[in-house]
């Protein structure tokens, strides 16, 4: 399975590949679907440059998203691969190759988080990763939004789900 630079063709799919990881079959599958468009149109972000595709027969099994941090010397990888690929040679290649594009930049550092049950510890290993922390990803579930006493300045917008909110700067 050949690792090939993200292009416009990709966009669509890749935003799909993304969504269907994260939420296979809930309501929020839209709601990352537009997230992960978002984060492709960050400034600073070339995503031709910045996310490596894995492809197997035209579907898209992989993806790498390097991010930069040159004033701290350090690339932040996201990698996400389909469960099936867990321990493939493939994953390897999708880990060394943005790792070898933080090298080239004269990066030192190359962070990549990983979910734990994912299975892409072993591989991170085989790449010659270590672990360095861990991170916890929590989620509060209820049906009624907390109240909350919101820094000065924000306001809450609740969502037209009725079920999400933000918090954002501006007037209440």
């Amino acid at each position: 399975m050949p690792v090939v630079k993200y292009t416009n063709r990709h966009n669509t799919a890749l935003a799909e590949f993304v969504a269907s990881l994260d939420n296979p079959s809930s309501e929020l599958h839209d709601l990352c679907l537009r997230t992960f468009q978002g984060v492709l149109g960050q400034p600073g972000l070339d995503p031709t440059e910045n996310c490596l595709v894995l492809e197997q027969s035209g579907q898209i099994k992989g993806l790498a998203l390097i991010f930069w941090e040159f004033p701290i010397g350090r690339s932040i990888v996201e990698v996400m691969t389909t469960p099936e690929l867990a321990g493939n040679p493939c994953e390897i290649d999708l880990v060394q190759q943005p790792v070898a594009k933080a090298e080239s930049q004269q990066l030192s550092v190359a962070h990549i988080c990983v979910m734990a049950d994912s299975g892409m510890g072993k591989v991170l290993e085989q790449a010659g990763f270590t672990e360095v922390r861990t991170y916890l990803d929590m989620l509060w579930s209820t049906d009624e939004l907390a109240e909350l006493e919101l820094p000065e300045g924000y306001s809450l917008a609740v969502l037209p789900d009725r079920r999400h909110a933000l918090a954002h700067p501006g007037p209440k």
